[in-house]
C-alpha cells in the first residue's frame, strides 16, 4: 500500500499549529532537539508524528546533526492556513519520508496535486483510484482519507466526492523543480520556503484597522475564548466612546489598536478600570483593554495565558501590576523602606531580571528580596529558593550539580535547589520564580556564576551533561520568568566585583539614614513576612509579561545629560557600552510609567544603579571627575564646600554617592562605589 502522506492526523490548521508550536524555534544539534521533543511530546514523536512534521515541511535534520525549523516563531491558524495553501501543491512524491518501496516507477518529484488536478481534467468523470494508479503507478492508495481533506481544502480546484470522483476545475501549475534525489531532505525541505516571512508584529503593523481589530478577534478565538465574548471585546467594547476618547488623551491615537506601546496600554487600562460605564458593564471595558495588552505580548512573541472572560468569575484572579499595592503589602509586613527604593527595586527587576543589592550589613538587602517575593509569589516555597554562597565556591557545581563520574547516567542535583528551580521555572513560564543569592561576594562570582553571566547575553542554554534522564535534560535554558537577586556586604572577607559582573546587573545601594534609625529606635517594629505572602500574586502573571515585553525607551529627557556622563566617564575608563544605554532606557521608561517616577527621579535612579558602580580609583584619577558630574547634578554649590547634599539638586541619589566618594578618595587617597 503506498501512501502519499503519513497518517497521524488530518492535515488541518489547527493540527500544523499544533505541531510547529511544540518544535523548537531556532537551529539546533539533531540531538539535541530530540532530546528537546522526548522531553516536551506527550508520547513518541518520533513514531509518526515526526513523518508528518517532516512531510509538511515543518523541519528536517541535515547530514551534518543539525536540526532546522521552518518557523522561529509561534504560529497562528491563519498563518497555518496560509502556509498550507503554499505547501499544498509542491508536496512531491517520491519524498525522504515516503516508503522505500513505494513510487519506484515515477520520476521525483512527482508533484501530487498538480498531477492529480491535471489528470481529472483529461478524464472527467474519474475515479480516485483511477487517477491514484494512473498517476502514481501503484496498484493500491493508502490513507485515502488523509488525502481527501488535502484536495477538498487546499487545491481549490480538485474535489474529491463522496463516490470517491475525482473532478477539476482547471489543471494546477507545476513547480519548476526537475530531477531532485529522493532522499535529498534538503531540496524537499527547500521547496516548501515561502517569500520571508514577517513577525507577528510587523504584521499588524502593516494592516488597517478593520484587519488590526480581526486579528485580535482571532487571536481570542484562537485561545479558546467564547465566540460572543470575543466579538464584544474586539469590535464593541475596544471601540467604546469614553475608551476612545481616553486613548485619544494619553495617545493622540484615534483608535486602540493604533496603540502599540505596553506600558501606554497598561496605562489606559488603567484609566478604563475607573470608569462608571466600565463598572456598570462589570469590568467588560476593562477586560478588553487588559486582552489586548496580552494580544499585544502574544503579537511581540511572548507566551501568555488564555485571554479573560470578564463573566468567568476565575478570570478575576489577574490583575495590573500595581506598584502601590506591592508598597503597601511590603510595609504590611512590619519592614522600613522608603517608597522609592521599593519602586527601584521592582523596576530594576523588570527591566532586566538579575539586580544586586549593596551595603551596609543588616540594612535590609536581603529582607527586601524575600518580602518582594513573597508578595508576589502564590506559594513563596515553590517559586522562591535562597541559597547562602559559600565562601569556598570555586565553581558551578554548587547551583547546577554534576555528572557522577563513578555511577554512568547519574547527575547530582545541587543541594541548593537552584538547578531545580530553574527546571520549574522553563516548565511554568507564566509565573515568576526567585533565585536570591545571599552574600554573593563570598566566593569570586566570576567562578561559580560565569554560566549564567553568559547566559544572560547569549540567550544560549547552559550544558549540563552529555546525557539525560527524566529529571536532568543534557541543557537547561535561563528562564525569562526568573528573576535572580544578589546581595553583597564590603569587607575583609568579600570579593570585588568584576566590570562584567557590574554591567550586567541594577545594582542598588542600602544605607540608613540618621532619621530613619531615630525612627526604629523609637518604636521598633514587629516584622512579620508569613502574612504578606501572596498578598499580590494577581499582579504575577502581569508582572512576568511585562519583564518580557519590549519596551519604547525613554531616552527623550535623558539623552543629552546621559552622553554628557559618557563623556566625562571616558576619561577614567569607566565609559558604559550599547547594553547599558539600552537597559537605562528601559529602565527610564518602566519607572516613569510603571513606578511614577518623575523624569529627573527616573534619570538619577539609571545613574546611580548602571553608571556610578564601577567608578573606582585612586583621588589624583577621580576628583576631577567627581567634581564634574556633581556639578551636572545642579547642587548649586562646590563639592569642595558641600557638607550634605541640597534640597534643590535635580539628581540627589546622584549627587549623594559623588559627595560620599568624593570624600573617600580625599581621606583615604582611593574610592570606589563599594563601600564596607
Amino acid at each position: 500500500m503506498a501512501d502519499l502522506i503519513c497518517r497521524w492526523r488530518n492535515a488541518t490548521p489547527e493540527n500544523v499549529v499544533f505541531l510547529v508550536n511544540s518544535l523548537p524555534h531556532h537551529k539546533m544539534k539533531s540531538k539535541d532537539f530530540r532530546s528537546y521533543m522526548k522531553n516536551h511530546w506527550n508520547g513518541d514523536f518520533f513514531h509518526t508524528p515526526y513523518q508528518v512534521a517532516c512531510q509538511l515541511g515543518l523541519y528536517y535534520e541535515s547530514n551534518d546533526g543539525y536540526f532546522h525549523p521552518r518557523f522561529d516563531h509561534d504560529i497562528s491558524t491563519t498563518e497555518a492556513l496560509k502556509y498550507l495553501e503554499y505547501w499544498a501543491p509542491r508536496y512531491y512524491v517520491p519524498n525522504p519520508y515516503t516508503s522505500e518501496e513505494s513510487f519506484k516507477d515515477i520520476p521525483c518529484p512527482t508533484f501530487v496535486l498538480p498531477s492529480l488536478a491535471n489528470y481529472a481534467m483529461n478524464h472527467p468523470g474519474c475515479l480516485y483510484i483511477d487517477a491514484f494508479k494512473n498517476v502514481f503507478k501503484e496498484k493500491e492508495t493508502g490513507n485515502d482519507d488523509i488525502v481527501k481533506n488535502i484536495i477538498n481544502k487546499y487545491s481549490k480546484v480538485l474535489n474529491y466526492s463522496k463516490d470517491a470522483k475525482l473532478t477539476a476545475i482547471s489543471g494546477i501549475s507545476f513547480p519548476s523543480f526537475k530531477n531532485i534525489s529522493r532522499n535529498n531532505k534538503e531540496s524537499f525541505f527547500s521547496i516548501f520556503n515561502m517569500a520571508k516571512t514577517v513577525s507577528r508584529m510587523e504584521r499588524y503593523a502593516s494592516s488597517n484597522i478593520q484587519e488590526r481589530q480581526q486579528m485580535f478577534y482571532d487571536y481570542m478565538i484562537g485561545n479558546g475564548l467564547a465566540e460572543s465574548s470575543a466579538k464584544q471585546y474586539a469590535f464593541i467594547h475596544a471601540v467604546n466612546e469614553e475608551v476612545v476618547g481616553i486613548v485619544k488623551q494619553e495617545s493622540a491615537k484615534g483608535s486602540l489598536f493604533e496603540v502599540v506601546d505596553i506600558l501606554l496600554v497598561k496605562k489606559i487600562y488603567k484609566l478604563v478600570n475607573k470608569l462608571s460605564v466600565n463598572i456598570k458593564r462589570n469590568n467588560a471595558l476593562s477586560a478588553s483593554i487588559y486582552n489586548y495588552k496580552h494580544f499585544l505580548d502574544w503579537l511581540e512573541g511572548i507566551d501568555e495565558p488564555t485571554p479573560v472572560d470578564h463573566l468567568d468569575s476565575s478570570s478575576k484572579t489577574t490583575e495590573a501590576l500595581d506598584i502601590n499595592k506591592v508598597i503597601e503589602a511590603i510595609k504590611n509586613s512590619g519592614l522600613q523602606y522608603e517608597d522609592n527604593l521599593i519602586i527601584r527595586f521592582a523596576m530594576s527587576l523588570l527591566t532586566k531580571p538579575f539586580v544586586i543589592l549593596s551595603g551596609l550589613a543588616g540594612s535590609g538587602k536581603t529582607q527586601l528580596a524575600i518580602a518582594f517575593a513573597k508578595v508576589i509569589c502564590e506559594n513563596f516555597d515553590e517559586q522562591a529558593c535562597v541559597v547562602p554562597v559559600g565562601a569556598d565556591w570555586t565553581n558551578r557545581e554548587p547551583l547546577l550539580g554534576y555528572p557522577n563520574a563513578l555511577k554512568e547516567k547519574v547527575y547530582e542535583t545541587p543541594e541548593s535547589g537552584v538547578l531545580q528551580i530553574m527546571l520549574k521555572a522553563v516548565e511554568d513560564k507564566n509565573k515568576p520564580y526567585f533565585l536570591i543569592l545571599d552574600e554573593m561576594n563570598l566566593s569570586y562570582v566570576e567562578r561559580y556564576f560565569a554560566d549564567f553571566l553568559s547566559a544572560m547575553e547569549s540567550h544560549e542554554s547552559i550544558p549540563l551533561w552529555d546525557k539525560e534522564d527524566k529529571k536532568t535534560p543534557k541543557r537547561v535554558e535561563l528562564p525569562k520568568n526568573l528573576f535572580i537577586i544578589g546581595t553583597i556586604n564590603v569587607d575583609e572577607t568579600t570579593y570585588m566585583f568584576s566590570p562584567k559582573v557590574l554591567d550586567r546587573a541594577n545594582v542598588i545601594e542600602f544605607k540608613i539614614s540618621e532619621k530613619e534609625m531615630e525612627s526604629f529606635l523609637g518604636k521598633a517594629p514587629s516584622v512579620n513576612l508569613d502574612n504578606i505572602e501572596g498578598s499580590v500574586s494577581s499582579m504575577a502573571v502581569d508582572f512576568v509579561a511585562l519583564a518580557k515585553a519590549s519596551i519604547e525607551s525613554g531616552f527623550d529627557d535623558s539623552k543629552d545629560m546621559l552622553i554628557k556622563f559618557f563623556s566625562q566617564l571616558k576619561t577614567v575608563n569607566a565609559e558604559f557600552g550599547y547594553r547599558s544605554a539600552t537597559e537605562i532606557g528601559r529602565f527610564i521608561a518602566l519607572a516613569k510609567n510603571q513606578g511614577h517616577l518623575d523624569d529627573n527621579d527616573a534619570i538619577d535612579a539609571a545613574i546611580v544603579q548602571k553608571l556610578l558602580p564601577k567608578l573606582h580609583g585612586s583621588r589624583k584619577k577621580l576628583v576631577p571627575v567627581l567634581t564634574t558630574l556633581w556639578d551636572m547634578c545642579a547642587t548649586g554649590v562646590g563639592i569642595e564646600s558641600a557638607n550634605e547634599v541640597p534640597e534643590q539638586t535635580k539628581y540627589p541619589l546622584t549627587a549623594d554617592k559623588l559627595l560620599r566618594m568624593y570624600r573617600g578618595a580625599l581621606d583615604n587617597g582611593f574610592t570606589s562605589f563599594a563601600e564596607a
